[in-house]
Parts: C-alpha cells; sequence; structure tokens
C-alpha cells in the first residue's frame, strides 16, 4: 500500500502518491486556479556513472533527449510547442541525477506530457544531431571555464581518489566525446544508445505532475502516457571505494581564482548520506558553526578584523557520503591570521564537544523548521516540481514534501558521531586568493588549468588544533528573539479590497511619508511583506554618490548583522540596498515580529557609526564585488554596456569603480549624515497586519528614524529617463573583454517599442513568443553560435517616471567573434519577414490565449503579489489593474498587428527601428576591437560601411593551434580554399593527414573535399525554420554600422522618452 503523504496546510493544492505498474513513482499536484502548468522527472543515474573513456557522456544525454523522438522527430518539435503555449524547459546533470522538467500553460498540459513522456519512450538520437550538439556542450564548457564554481567543484575532483567515480570530468568538451573515443574508434553515438538503455529504465525514475485538473485525471494521464516506459528493475548505480582516503586528507591548499576574494574554506567527509535528512544533523551543526550573532566563530572573527562572512553545512550530500563544509570570506588582514582563524573554528568545535548536544537548540530550529513547512508558499510550479523529484529519489516517498524541512528524529548518537568527524585528521583545507599566486607552483585539470600549491598539515600544526585552550569569546547562541508566538490570522474586514490603498501621507510642513497598505485576503498565511523607499537626491546623482550610498547601506547591514542574522532565522528577512532613487528596505516573513524587528532596523539606521577598522573593510568588499563583474559571462557585460548608453542617469561599474579607492571615511560620514537629514518615506505594507498595525510601524519610524528629518520637496526627488535610440541607424557600442583571459564574444542587441503602456507590453510579449524558439533553434541548435542563445522581452527597472518596453537579444559564443554573432542575428531579422507572413492565424491565436491564460494567473506568493503592486506605486502609475489592461489588448491582437510591429519597428529597414546592439570582443578578437576603433581618436561615433562576414557551416568548432599550425605548413592556394571548410573538419585532417600529404593533392581534390564538407555541415538549413535565411547568407550586404566610442558624450544628444505621468493614486 502506497504511503500517505506529509503535506503542509494548503488550501488551494491537493497531493498524490501513486506507483505504476512499471515501477514509476509519481506524485501529482492538483491546483485549480493555475494556469501554468509543470512536470519534471527525475532518473536516478549522474555524471559518476559515465564509462571511463567518455567524460560528460550522461550530461551530453541530458541535451540529446530534447533532439527529436520518433514521435515527434523534428528537433524543435518540443521547444516550439512550449514556446508557443507560453512555456519553456530546461535539465540538468548532477553526480547521481538527471533532472527535466518543462512548463507551459494549463490548457495544453496533456500534449506536453506527451511529448515530455516520448524523452523517455522513443528518443531518435540522430547522428546530425549528436554531431552538432557537441558543439553545444563544448559551448557550455567554454562558458564555465573561468567561472570560479566550477573550477573549484572540478579542483576538489582531481584532488579526491583517482579510483573513485567522483574524480571524472562531468561536463564533457569536444576532446572526451568527439577527439578521444574516436583516436580509441569509439563511437560516441553508439556508447550514448547503449547507456541510455542500461541506466534510464522506469524504477530508477520518479515523476511529478503539477495542473488544474483533479489528481485522479493527472494519473489517467501520467498511465496512459508513462506506463510505456520499460522497467528492467536495474539497482541504482552504487560506487565502490570513498572520495576522501587518508592519501587525500590533511592537505593544505593555495588555489588561484579568477574573481577577487579571499576565501578559506575546510572540508570534513562524512560517511552520512541522505538518510540523514530524517535526523538532521548536519542542519543543527550548520546552524551553530554558521552562525552570525555574538558569540559565534563569525562574530568573533569580525571582531579581529580578519573576517567578512561565513557559512557552513553540507556541500555535497550523496547517497552514502557527504562533504560538511566551511567558508570563511576573510578580509585583508584575515590573510595573515589564517591558521589562528582554523584555531577560532576548532575552538568552536571543542566548546560544543564540552557543552555536550544542546536538545534546547535542537527543538528551536525544529519548531521553526515545522513552521516553514505548515505555512510553506509553493514556489513557481516548474521549480516546485523540480525540486519535489530529486527529494523523492533522496527520501522515502511519503516524507518527499516534507523532506527539507521536518526533523522527523532526533538522535543524539548521530550528533555526537558527526562531531567526532569534525576532527583535524579529517579535514583539508583550500584557501583561495589571487594574491597568493606567488605561492602557486601547480597547474591541475587539462579542463581549467588552475594553478595551486599543496602541502600537507604538519605535526606542529594538528598537535597545535588538538590542545586550543577554551576561548571564553565563543559561546552557544542566545534565544532568538524574533521567533514568533501567535501564528492566528488576523480577522478580515467586510469587502476587504485587493489592491492598495494610501492610508497615511503627511501635510507638506512635516518629514513626507505616503504609506500604502493592503491586508491580505488570498494568501491567508501568517505572513507579511514591507516595503519602504527612503528618497533622496543624494543617492545617485553622480557616480561618486553611487559608491557613498552603497557604502552606507552596507556598513548599517554590517552594524545590524549580529541581530538580523536572528531574523533570518526566524524566517524575516531583511535587505538594504541603494536604488536610483535613494535607499530600498525590504523586511518579510512571519509577521508577529516584523514591527519589534523594523524598530530594531530604524534605530540602526538612525544611529549609524562607522569607525575607519568598518570603513576599510567594507570599501575592499565593495572594491571587490565591481572588480569581479568584469568577470562575469560576457553576455551580462554586454548588457551593462547597453543600460549604460541610454539610461539617465546611469553610472555603470566602469564609472563608479575608479572611485571607490578615492572615497575617505570623513566623506561617507558626511553622506550618511546628509542621507538621514533630508529624505522622504514612500512604503507599502501587504500581508497578515491590520491597519492599526501597519500604522503603528509608521509611528515607530516616526519616533526614530523621521525624527528631525526634514520636508523633502517633491521637485527634488530624483527620476530616471530613458533616451530614445535616434531611429533607423545600426548603433553598435564595441567593447574589448575586460580580462586578458576572456574566451567569450558576445552580443546584446535591444530594440526600443516605446512607452510600458499595456498595448506596447503585450506586443514586446507577444512577438517574443512568436520568434523565441526559432531564434534559439536558428542559432543555437542548427548554427551551434554558442550555449547561451535567448530571445527576451525587456523593459525597464522599476522607478519613478521610468518606462519602455521592447524586445532584447543574447548571444554569447566561444568559437565565433562578435561581427559574425552580428552578422547571424541581423540575418534572423532579415529572413523573420516571410516566416511571419506565413505564419498561421491558428497558431497566433494559440500564443495569444496562452499569454492570456499567464496573465489570469494570480502570483503564486505573497512576496511576488507585494513586489508586481510595489512596482505601480514606485512608478507612480498605481495601475492595480495592469494585468486586465493588458488582456484587454490581448485580446484585441491580430496577426496584422504583429507584422506592423515588426515592419515599422523591427525589421532591418524598420523605418522607427530604435535598435542599439553591444558586442563584447574575446581576447582572441582583439584584432577586429582594433579595426572598430581604429582612426577615431576623440570621436563620439565611428560610421563604418561593413560588409557583413559570410555564413559558416552550422557544425564549425573553435580552431585550435594545431589547426592554425596545420594550415600555416601548406601552400598558400590550398590553405585559402581549406578555410572555408567547417573547422571541426579541419581539425580532422589537421589530426589525420600530413601535410606535405595534403600539399601533394590538386586544388581542384580539395575544393571538391571542401564543398563536401560544407554542404554536410549545411543538412541544417533544409530544416531550419526560416527558409528565406538561405538567399541572405548566398550574399550578406553591406550595412553602414555606427560605432558608439563614447557613450557618456552621445548618450547626452539623445532626447528622452516622456516622463510617466503620475496617475490619480
Amino acid at each position: 500500500m502506497t504511503p500517505k503523504l506529509i503535506v503542509p496546510d494548503d488550501r488551494k493544492r491537493t497531493y498524490d502518491l501513486f506507483t505504476l505498474d512499471n515501477k514509476l513513482e509519481v506524485i501529482t499536484i492538483s491546483d485549480p486556479a493555475t494556469t501554468t502548468s509543470s512536470a519534471a522527472l527525475e532518473v536516478s543515474v549522474g555524471s559518476m556513472s559515465d564509462p571511463d573513456d567518455l567524460a560528460g557522456l550522461a550530461h551530453f544525454i541530458e541535451h540529446m533527449l530534447f533532439l527529436g523522438t520518433e514521435k515527434y522527430p523534428q528537433e524543435s518539435s518540443y521547444q516550439d510547442f512550449l514556446s508557443e503555449h507560453g512555456g519553456h524547459s530546461n535539465a540538468s546533470t548532477s553526480l547521481e541525477y538527471t533532472n527535466f522538467y518543462f512548463t507551459v500553460t494549463s490548457d495544453h498540459l496533456r500534449e506536453a506530457l506527451d511529448r515530455f513522456s516520448a524523452f523517455f519512450t522513443c528518443p531518435l538520437f540522430t547522428q546530425s544531431a549528436t554531431d552538432r550538439e557537441m558543439n553545444a556542450i563544448e559551448s557550455e564548457h567554454s562558458k564555465n571555464i573561468q567561472n570560479d564554481g566550477f573550477r573549484f567543484y572540478q579542483f576538489l575532483k582531481d584532488t579526491s581518489n583517482p579510483d573513485y567515480a567522483f574524480s571524472k570530468f562531468s561536463t564533457g568538451n569536444l576532446v572526451t566525446l568527439k577527439e578521444q573515443p574516436a583516436a580509441k574508434g569509439v563511437d560516441t553515438r553508439a556508447e550514448m544508445i547503449k547507456h541510455y538503455q542500461a541506466y534510464y529504465s522506469a524504477n530508477l525514475m520518479k515523476l511529478v505532475v503539477y495542473g488544474k485538473e483533479s489528481n485522479a485525471e493527472l494519473q489517467d494521464w501520467v498511465k496512459e502516457l508513462f506506463l510505456g516506459i520499460p522497467n528492467k528493475d536495474y539497482a541504482v548505480p552504487a560506487f565502490e571505494g570513498t572520495a576522501y582516503t587518508g592519501q587525500q586528507l590533511m592537505k593544505w591548499y593555495h588555489i588561484v581564482p579568477v574573481k577577487t576574494q579571499r576565501t578559506l574554506v575546510m572540508h570534513f567527509p562524512l560517511d552520512v548520506g541522505h538518510e540523514e535528512y530524517l535526523t538532521k544533523e548536519s542542519r543543527y551543526f550548520g546552524h551553530l558553526i554558521g552562525h552570525e550573532s555574538e558569540g559565534s566563530i563569525l562574530y568573533v572573527l569580525k571582531e579581529k578584523g580578519w573576517a567578512e562572512s561565513l557559512c557552513a553545512g553540507t556541500g555535497f550530500t550523496m547517497n552514502t557520503w557527504s562533504l560538511f563544509t566551511i567558508d570563511i570570506e576573510m578580509t585583508k588582514e584575515g590573510l595573515d591570521h589564517m591558521e589562528e582563524m582554523v584555531d577560532i573554528v576548532f575552538q568552536y568545535i571543542n566548546m560544543l564537544k564540552d557543552a555536550g548536544t544542546q536538545e534546547a537548540v535542537y527543538a528551536e530550529i525544529k519548531n521553526l523548521a515545522e513552521m516553514q513547512f505548515r505555512y510553506m508558499e509553493p514556489s513557481r510550479p516548474e521549480h516546485f516540481c523540480t525540486d519535489l523529484a530529486r527529494s523523492m529519489t533522496t527520501a522515502c516517498g511519503a516524507h518527499a514534501l516534507a523532506a527539507h524541512y521536518l526533523f522527523f528524529e532526533y538522535s543524539p548518537a548521530r550528533i555526537d558521531r558527526m562531531l567526532a568527524a569534525l576532527r583535524t585528521d579529517n579535514m583539508n583545507v583550500y584557501v583561495k586568493c589571487q594574491e597568493l599566486e606567488g605561492t602557486c607552483d601547480r597547474t591541475i585539470s587539462p579542463w581549467y588549468h588552475i594553478k595551486y600549491s599543496e602541502r600537507p598539515l604538519s605535526a606542529a600544526q594538528i598537535a597545535r588544533w588538538n590542545g586550543l585552550p577554551t576561548n571564553a569569546a565563543l559561546h552557544l547562541p542566545s534565544t532568538n528573539p524574533f521567533i514568533p508566538e501567535s501564528m492566528d490570522l488576523k480577522p478580515l474586514p467586510d469587502n476587504a479590497p485587493d489592491h492598495p490603498r494610501l492610508i497615511h501621507e503627511t501635510p507638506a510642513t512635516e518629514p513626507g511619508v505616503r504609506l500604502w497598505f493592503q491586508q491580505d485576503n488570498h494568501y491567508l498565511k501568517p505572513k507579511a511583506t514591507t516595503l519602504w523607499a527612503l528618497l533622496t537626491p543624494l543617492g545617485y546623482c553622480s557616480p561618486r554618490h553611487r559608491v557613498l550610498n552603497r557604502l552606507m547601506c552596507m556598513v548599517v547591514m554590517e552594524r545590524l548583522n549580529a541581530l538580523s542574522y536572528h531574523a533570518s532565522v526566524a524566517n524575516l528577512q531583511y535587505a538594504l540596498a541603494p536604488s536610483f532613487e535613494g535607499l530600498n528596505i525590504i523586511v518579510t516573513g512571519f509577521n508577529d515580529k516584523v514591527g519589534v524587528f523594523m524598530k530594531e532596523v530604524f534605530t540602526y539606521l538612525k544611529n549609524v557609526q562607522v569607525d575607519d577598522a568598518l570603513f576599510l573593510v567594507m570599501r575592499d568588499q565593495l572594491k571587490k564585488m565591481l572588480e569581479n563583474f568584469f568577470k562575469e559571462q560576457a553576455y551580462q557585460i554586454a548588457m551593462e554596456g547597453t543600460k549604460v548608453c541610454f539610461m539617465t542617469p546611469r553610472w555603470g561599474f566602469a564609472d563608479t569603480l575608479p572611485i571607490v579607492d578615492q572615497v575617505t571615511l570623513p566623506e561617507l560620514q558626511q553622506h550618511i549624515a546628509l542621507v538621514l537629514q533630508q529624505f522622504s518615506v514612500e512604503a507599502y505594507f501587504q500581508g497578515n497586519l491590520l491597519e492599526a498595525d501597519a500604522l503603528q510601524i509608521m509611528a515607530d519610524a516616526k519616533a526614530t528614524l523621521l525624527q528631525g528629518v526634514l520636508p523633502m520637496p517633491s521637485n527634488q526627488l530624483p527620476c530616471v529617463r530613458e533616451g530614445k535610440i535616434p531611429k533607423g541607424r545600426e548603433w553598435v557600442r564595441p567593447l574589448p573583454c575586460p580580462t586578458a583571459d576572456g574566451t567569450n564574444s558576445a552580443l546584446h542587441m535591444t530594440m526600443q517599442v516605446g512607452l510600458r503602456t499595456p498595448r506596447a507590453q503585450v506586443l514586446s510579449q507577444v512577438f517574443t513568443s512568436v520568434t523565441q524558439s526559432i531564434f534559439f533553434t536558428q542559432l543555437r541548435t542548427l548554427e551551434s553560435l554558442g550555449y547561451i542563445v535567448a530571445m527576451i522581452g525587456n523593459g525597464s527597472e522599476p522607478g519613478r517616471a521610468v518606462g519602455t518596453a521592447g524586445v532584447s537579444c543574447i548571444v554569447q559564443s566561444a568559437t565565433h567573434d562578435p561581427l559574425y554573432l552580428y552578422a547571424r542575428v541581423y540575418g534572423f531579422f532579415e529572413a523573420l519577414g516571410p516566416y511571419l507572413e506565413e505564419y498561421k492565424e491558428a497558431d497566433f491565436k494559440e500564443v495569444v490565449a496562452s499569454l492570456i491564460a499567464k496573465k489570469r494567473e494570480k502570483p503564486k506568493t505573497l512576496d511576488d503579489d507585494a513586489g508586481r503592486k510595489w512596482a505601480e506605486i514606485q512608478e507612480e502609475q498605481y495601475m492595480w489593474d495592469r494585468r486586465e489592461r493588458q488582456i484587454k489588448e490581448l485580446e484585441g491582437l491580430t496577426k496584422a498587428d504583429l507584422l506592423e510591429l515588426y515592419r515599422s519597428r523591427l525589421a532591418n529597414d524598420a523605418p522607427k527601428r530604435r535598435r542599439l546592439t553591444t558586442l563584447i570582443f574575446a581576447s582572441q578578437h582583439q584584432a577586429l576591437y582594433d579595426d572598430a576603433v581604429r582612426d577615431a581618436e576623440g570621436s563620439v561615433v565611428k560610421r563604418a560601411a561593413t560588409r557583413l562576414p559570410e555564413y559558416r557551416a552550422s557544425n564549425s568548432a573553435a580552431r585550435t593551434p594545431e589547426v592554425e599550425a596545420f594550415l600555416a605548413a601548406l601552400p598558400a592556394e590550398i590553405a585559402a580554399v581549406l578555410q572555408k571548410m567547417p573547422a571541426d573538419g579541419l581539425q580532422e585532417l589537421a589530426g589525420g593527414v600530413p601535410a606535405e600529404e595534403l600539399a601533394a593533392v590538386p586544388v581542384e581534390a580539395v575544393q571538391e573535399m571542401v564543398d563536401a564538407k560544407v554542404q554536410e555541415g549545411a543538412e541544417g538549413l533544409a530544416k531550419s525554420p526560416l527558409p528565406a535565411i538561405e538567399k541572405y547568407n548566398a550574399a550578406p550586404p553591406e550595412v553602414e554600422l555606427a560605432y558608439i566610442l563614447d557613450a557618456g558624450r552621445w548618450k547626452q544628444t539623445l532626447k528622452t522618452f516622456p516622463a510617466l505621468m503620475p496617475a490619480q493614486a
């Protein structure tokens, strides 16, 4: 008999757990109010099961399942269907599991399930898709090469037990999936099919389906569609050995990261696996060791000026083992005291041993977890399904929903056993810091080339840590003052409005305060969200003010940290952040102690003090953050480069970074005093509060924070505007890669449609819904430009007097230069016209209907709903029925409207086209960047007639040094012919044919070989969703590009969109 699920208090959803005859375990969730449905399936196989000679195979199978099935053979069928019906999909491969999910408008759930189930009954794994998708894997790996998270993850693998499966390279790339197998005579496609058949068995799968239908109907669909998955009764993969033996322990490593950081990491391997969810001893120790209040490790380290942050808990949890991790982000001074910091960690561990198991502490976190589970708000359906499918694989079926939250058993014995494992002979220390590069004399990992050093922990170190004296500054946390005492729902008034009301506004002679309020009548949880804007022109009026304002927020949060950590433990989340308009404060969580905590926030903010030591630490943190932005993904840097061009004011990272070191302590102190002397407050409270509660919180603010504050005239409040990109030109902002080792180029193209009216918004959304799937199919799947390819509808960030709608395109590539990316996106828009003209009216209506369905759905959580209404307040639009107005516009839209938008504003020759593209030139394309800006010193704009690059075959890959040397060794006429061959074909030639042998072949024969390879690479073109692109590929046009060389001066020439006029409140 199937056990009954443990579920939260949930008035809106019902759950069912059952097992099909093929042993597929399933949970269905019935939510009659949802307009978005989802499903997720988890398979108990991951990268640790990869064959030794095919690293990344599990990840590759995950990719390939999206590219056609026997029932739906067209490669883009699945993605096209989801996109047309307001959905999307993704998947991920971890060490022991692979997860797939999708989301779709609820009316189309069954059809989506039909396509989804075919992944697991009849995948195609075609040879052409196999060849092309290897390039996508290569692009994904290239994206990760400079990512410190992936680098450290691989470092852990490379320094673990080489005979254990954890040590494998899990992402894969062209070397592991193509070149190495080919050299050994291994057929990757055949091995992939063999691997799929060996592990994709129904008894190793868990399925979650979320829909508006009853559980009975969802169960019928699941039986019909998923019973065909074969059950082979395979055992869950098991792995002999352990990741860390004595040979891999008691080491001290220094590692050179990409980003600026000073991180000390302590790892303790544990023989504790997923079964630990029942007792959660790791949560107990994570709570104590990771605490931040007085008496904690972090509190003591901060008092000494050695650390900025600390977190503790299990980093990896596998079926049979896990890693308990302590991460400490150090200050500059902390670098000189690393061993002493480890001293303090072990002094705290020793204190825990001496104190014994603390049942009261365990009970406190257990009770808080029960509250969180009981009043859990579901996340977006796809996230909910994905997390639940994973939980089904690691917990028994009845516990699946509750496993992450509930403490099922109190086991002092297991607590003692884990505490005993936190010892010096069961530990490694990793220090990630660029400043220690001089000590790093080794390189590890052929995939990431990580510089590091290694030394064993000395006998003297171990003896010292084992014999430490007691540290009186370390003790258990005090009782949490923010644990809620009442979870009662406040009585609702009759006819309670479901939109905010202005319940308090001060006269002009007093400090400006406007308080908006809505008592929750929908979510019915004992929770509240309070949102505050402290409005001042001093927060963003110059790059210097932006730096000072951010430092002010950092200082206040740091001063409040020991207390606010208690609040976070009690599920009161808090943030203080700078904004265009001054400062934003948010406090959200259980409502019972919201007012108590807000009083503390007001007091700390009003009386904040900053001394030289704290100032230097905060300034260093800010500098690291700004420096590290330039080591983010290339497309993120491109997006920032675009925004800086036309947002006014908009001070980018490049504007603010040089200023950080110039700012002084007296200057910051003066800034804080001036900000707190004169400002206005706009606030919005929503949730389980009475109007009287809201007014009392505001009264507390007046008695503390607002005491003595001068009124801020409304005409002095900040106003953010968006410049109009001049019509009819191809505006391009070229930017070099900010780091010498950046190997990814990127494109971010934005097209302004107009002010953010309901009509402009839905037109942009309909356009992207119709085109984003074919954009992805053409440029990512068929042309293999890169791993990151996306088209999105966009609008301005919320702010006073700002609001435009538009469309953006993003492409990032490690194999192509940005001018080629531009040419391909330009070609996409060139070929899009015929596609839209032939687009079926019925398909258009389906897209519109799906968007309408999504807009009719209420936000899933109180926070989401409050955030949406807060944006209306910030923009002074108060359009509480914006969704209803958008639906009305959608109901009146026709395909002719879509064509008019394209022809007038988005096409390459559109007369009202307002298009700006930022291009990031990777380090290997520096010469192209130099050409773009040559002979334009001091110019604001350089116009250049540019012949767009020719189309390159879809199976191209990056040229390696081996290929370049091969070409250089050939006669010039043969090398010139080979230049047009796809790069992977060149790689095969370079690896298999001596240059002197090819040099003897007639040029005509070489040309025939190249033509055949190009035709082979172009086979995907026949499947292109844009047949008209073939004409463009044959003869790319010459286009005049207007290069923006000085964004600041160019922005000054722009007219701005008219301000959104404040609406009647």
